[in-house]
């Protein structure tokens, strides 16, 4: 990407990024069609398997590092 600020990006990296993403969000078996594979089989092998959905733990670890969260009682005293 000649000329951009993505100079770094090859062909390889935007290949594999994209396949990740696709593999990740919609399985195993899309990834393949995307790439071209007869099966999901050098998918699996190469990206693992669909990852499971985590639970949403955003507002955990938005508390934990909010800059101006209030002080507890128990931290005053």
């Amino acid at each position: 990407m000649k000329g951009t600020d993505l100079e770094w990006v090859t062909p390889h990296a935007a290949r594999k990024t994209v396949l990740t993403a696709v593999n990740h969000q919609l399985g195993s078996k899309v990834a393949a069609a995307v790439a071209g594979h007869a099966d999901d089989a050098l998918i699996i092998s190469t990206y693992g398997e669909k990852a499971s959905m985590a639970p949403n733990v955003t507002s955990i670890t938005e508390a934990m590092f909010a800059r101006n969260r209030p002080v507890a009682d128990e931290q005053i005293g």
